[in-house]
């Protein structure tokens, strides 16, 4: 019982964490009854990677950007089905980029290491870098935008209230994830044979249910994505960079404390641009950043595949 009830934790988190970065961190939420079911599909998706890098003892770094970024190709086009019609583009912006760089490699593996492992000299410079990325991001996508026929681009703001508020909500979820996988993540290394079986099945349907189908014949290039990335899981085990890739160790609570210079700073920040008006156009520097570190890492970690 006490175990079920550390899983349902860990599912319950792996949601919080990834829905509220990739969504409530980026543009202004409105909360209804699909933003219900698109976090019920962040915890299936995300639990079904700490699954398979539990089961197929993942333990560097490449193999576990590979993992999730078949999190970042099954999520970004459950969401966005239109992906399918901008192939190859969209595998790099926002499956790769987004979800498996910043969600998981930027907020959760190196937030945990370093928090788990640097002085507070790093945790703090970090934090600043972390920080950086909100500022930029903020100064684009807190804006309702658009393009002009003369090609000018017009934005207005969204108040600093809004920005605010939804900025220390996402801080909230995001530090409390991370307290709760402190104390529930081992639970992770115990899988059930119903378990897994039910994950991959819920997975399946939920994908064939909506993209599946509804983009068919455009959405039979996520088998082959998937299946790429999928079989080259079997291998890391040869490869072992990293002794806990999960970042299962309990980091203490006061170097969480830290990281509230994140929101703080970000918040100032955004009224000074507020009260400024101060507009830069990130989405394409975001693309050719991210986009491009995204696909290195990804075809390079199946490189590493295929000389292991």
């Amino acid at each position: 019982m006490k175990l079920l009830l550390s899983k349902f934790l860990c599912f319950t988190g792996i949601w919080m964490i990834l829905a509220s970065i990739s969504e409530l961190l980026f543009y202004e939420v409105h909360i209804d009854s699909g933003f219900y079911i698109l976090f019920l599909l962040y915890g299936l998706y995300g639990y079904l990677m700490l699954l398979l890098i539990s089961k197929y003892d993942i333990r560097n770094f490449a193999w576990f950007f590979i993992t999730w970024s078949i999190f970042g190709f099954l999520i970004e086009w459950w969401l966005v089905g239109i992906l399918y019609e901008s192939l190859p583009f969209s595998l790099i912006w926002t499956s790769l980029a987004w979800h498996a760089l910043i969600s998981i490699v930027l907020f959760f593996y190196f937030f945990r290491k370093i928090f788990l492992e640097g002085s507070y000299k790093k945790i703090f410079l970090y934090s600043v870098f972390l920080w950086f990325l909100l500022w930029l991001w903020a100064s684009y996508s807190w804006n309702a935008w658009w393009e002009l026929a003369s090609g000018e681009i017009l934005f207005e703001w969204r108040t600093p209230w809004i920005y605010i508020s939804q900025l220390f909500f996402w801080y909230t979820i995001f530090l409390l994830w991370h307290i709760m996988y402190d104390y529930c993540g081992k639970s992770i290394k115990h899988i059930w044979a119903w378990e897994e079986k039910m994950i991959y099945w819920l997975v399946g349907l939920s994908f064939l249910m909506w993209n599946g189908i509804i983009y068919f014949p455009y959405s039979l290039v996520l088998i082959p994505l998937v299946y790429i990335c999928y079989t080259s899981l079997w291998k890391s085990v040869k490869l072992w960079w990293d002794k806990d890739i999960l970042m299962l160790q309990k980091v203490p609570e006061n170097r969480y404390l830290t990281s509230i210079i994140i929101p703080i700073i970000a918040s100032f920040v955004y009224i000074w641009m507020y009260a400024y008006n101060i507009e830069i156009e990130m989405n394409a520097a975001y693309f050719l950043l991210w986009g491009f570190l995204s696909l290195y890492l990804f075809f390079n970690s199946l490189y590493k595949l295929y000389k292991a």
